[in-house]
């Protein structure tokens, strides 16, 4: 069980942790609540995580936005979470933020 302390530890880093991401948002996106909107919408969708031992890679494949442009925002926010090749804690692991969109093309054949 989480004492009190504890979880208002958890929040107080998640809520940082959501602000960080909403101010790298807010250079594409104009208004201020629709970053925020966007990072909890981010937050609430669904993920594939892929571990690659062998590349020595974690993948995070984020699904499909709201709609398209938001989709080109968290693209974009991928773009700049991978340059920082962060290591997933206690592996060697690299995290690779990616959308399970680009691995489907709009313009894909059947």
């Amino acid at each position: 069980m989480i004492n009190s302390f504890t979880g208002i530890a958890i929040k107080m880093i998640a809520y940082r942790a959501e602000t960080a991401i909403v101010n790298i948002l807010r250079e594409y996106i104009g208004k201020k609540d629709e970053a925020r909107s966007l990072v909890r919408q981010i937050f609430q969708t669904d993920a594939d995580i892929e571990p690659d031992e062998q590349r020595g890679i974690l993948r995070i494949k984020l699904h499909n936005m709201t709609n398209p442009r938001n989709n080109g925002y968290v693209k974009k926010l991928c773009n700049i979470l991978n340059q920082s090749e962060t290591t997933f804690p206690g592996t060697n692991l690299t995290i690779v933020y990616d959308m399970v969109s680009n691995q489907n093309p709009a313009d894909q054949k059947f």
